[in-house]
């Protein structure tokens, strides 16, 4: 072991009692510690809020969405498909209906978006099925169509698993004495993802059902595509409207939600500025705490100059000692964040209005990466806050400090 380590493990732990000097190095890795679980716990809850959001977001628009402008069905078909088949990005092209109606049951009355996609393809286009709380999603029961709504509108309606229902449907174009269109469906799942503008209005049925609803034939409003990589959606999407021009128009989920990803960039930043002051006291702490080692230890330090202590080695010396701090502190910090982190995600503690941010409990997701950088930006600062108590130490001559003792 070598000298100024052994004399930097001595000044922090004490081997016979707790001492002055002790106590202060126990209080420095306690305030960094809680510092590092105060900024991994942040990033944490940013990154677990971000990605919930996102899951839900993209998991109700798909990533890319292709449909024609001005127009309710999709023109030239054929085009898209040889277009898309061109694409090892896309790792599913699933076609759906997209239109406006009314839901009827009884004596209630609401207004719904209808989304026809054929069962089998729903499962890879959106994670509608993750949140439903009761039945599922077929194509027929009974004989009679299925159709998935959400909680919150099956709540209106007064309608359970098993209960039919109208969809009314009448053209812009129709006139005043035109028919409606009216087809009847049966309840097979209602789903509850806490996102109100899309528990409240959309309802999935079955790809035919929604085309003879809406007197399409066999043509669609579009087609759903599922990337490889969703972070690709964005430049992706601006290749396929180069390649196909107009009428026709690829938005990405992040073209559709723009306004969510906007805030989630900004909130972030000031955050994590507010929550890092807590680490930047706790290194300040760690600083003079040092400069307070250094003058009780002023005699110690007076004997060994007198020994033959260069300025090199006492620099060492309170080095280790601001390293070891800053790794116990950082070590502790993670432990902390890592206890904290696991029962916030497995008990739900801190609840949040659903209403409002799309979930009930506070979401933590912990990744390697944000240890990784928690622990380089500790370690590093706890080096530079340990400069100016090592700077004063070798300003410090052996008969200055041994002339009164």
């Amino acid at each position: 072991m070598k000298f100024p380590f052994f004399i930097a493990l001595r000044h922090i732990f004490s081997k016979h009692k707790l001492s002055y000097t002790s106590f202060l190095s126990i209080l420095s890795v306690i305030g960094l510690s809680i510092g590092v679980c105060a900024l991994l716990l942040t990033m944490g809850i940013l990154d677990g809020f971000e990605r919930e959001l996102v899951k839900k977001v993209v998991g109700f628009d798909a990533h890319i969405r292709i449909r024609t402008m001005y127009q309710f069905t999709l023109a030239n078909p054929e085009k898209v498909d040889s277009m898309l088949e061109t694409m090892p990005e896309v790792r599913y092209i699933i076609p759906y209906v997209h239109a406006g109606a009314m839901i009827k049951h009884e004596n209630k009355l609401e207004g719904v978006i209808v989304e026809g996609i054929d069962p089998d393809d729903i499962s890879k286009s959106v994670s509608v099925l993750d949140y439903i709380n009761e039945g599922g999603f077929e194509k027929e029961i009974n004989g009679k169509p299925c159709i998935l709504l959400g909680m919150k509108l099956a709540e209106k309606l007064g309608v359970n698993i098993g209960n039919k229902v109208l969809l009314i449907y009448r053209s812009k174009d129709a006139g005043i004495f035109s028919k409606m269109k009216i087809k009847e469906f049966v309840v097979g799942g209602i789903y509850e993802s806490g996102m109100s503008d899309y528990d409240d209005v959309f309802v999935y049925v079955p790809l035919k059902s929604a085309q003879s609803l809406f007197n399409l034939g066999d043509k669609l409003s579009g087609y759903q595509l599922i990337l490889v990589d969703p972070m690709k959606a964005k430049k992706i999407s601006r290749e396929i409207n180069n390649e196909l021009g107009f009428p026709y128009i690829a938005l990405s989920w992040m073209d559709l939600h723009q306004n969510l990803i906007r805030w989630l960039e900004v909130q972030r930043l000031p955050i994590m500025m507010v929550f890092s002051l807590i680490l930047a006291v706790a290194l300040f702490n760690l600083s003079s705490s040092l400069t307070m080692i250094i003058t009780e230890k002023k005699r110690d330090i007076g004997i060994l100059r007198s020994f033959g202590l260069n300025s090199r080695q006492l620099i060492s010396i309170f080095g280790i000692e601001g390293l070891i701090i800053g790794l116990l502190g950082f070590g502790i910090g993670c432990i902390l964040t890592i206890i904290l982190a696991f029962i916030q995600n497995r008990y739900g503690i801190v609840q949040i209005p659903q209403e409002v941010y799309f979930m009930s409990k506070l979401p933590i997701h912990l990744s390697v990466e944000n240890f990784v950088i928690g622990g380089f930006i500790t370690i590093v600062l706890s080096l530079i806050f340990t400069i100016y108590p090592t700077k004063k130490s070798t300003k410090l001559s052996p008969a200055d400090c041994v002339r009164y003792e």
